[in-house]
């Protein structure tokens, strides 16, 4: 049942979704997008904690915080640079494959997540909701299969005279 549903999500959800959106961006670039927001979110969930109680040692770990998201987030960026190198236009995505266990596993973090978000969640809650929503989103959109370039057609008039 897992298993359709991710099917059903990267079928009629994220696919349609990148091919619409194929002349602004890719599937890939889409990813990137979701990257930054993830990251984003994520590390102002982190921050929030911190922020309670401002110590030299809490504003060390905010540092410390920042620099790591930052430095993860150029990784990952990279790393989806490369796939997109690697994969072929108009052939299927091998991570539709591969990547099946990491969309599964984020599917369950992000309802595990959004079942602890309550009526009176305060605003960490929602970037966290907001975080794993856009990890979701990284995931599925590197997962897609992006669209083959628009074919331009020649008319030659030789052709249609013969």
């Amino acid at each position: 049942m897992a298993i359709d549903f991710d099917a059903f999500l990267l079928d009629r959800v994220f696919q349609p979704c990148a091919n619409q959106l194929a002349t602004v961006a890719t599937c890939f670039g889409l990813a990137r997008t979701a990257l930054v927001v993830a990251c984003e979110s994520q590390a102002l969930t982190l921050f929030w904690d911190a922020a309670r109680e401002v110590t030299p040692f809490n504003i060390t770990l905010c540092g410390l915080v920042a620099l790591l998201t930052l430095f993860g987030g150029y990784q990952a960026w990279n790393l989806i640079k490369r796939v997109e190198r690697q994969s072929r236009s108009g052939g299927m995505n091998v991570r539709r494959i591969t990547l099946r266990a990491q969309r599964m596993s984020w599917l369950g973090v992000c309802a595990l997540c959004t079942a602890t978000l309550g009526p009176n969640a305060d605003i960490r809650a929602v970037f966290a909701v907001i975080g794993c929503i856009a990890w979701v989103a990284v995931i599925y959109f590197a997962s897609c299969t992006p669209m083959p370039p628009a074919q331009r057609h020649s008319f030659r008039m030789s052709a249609a005279f013969s």
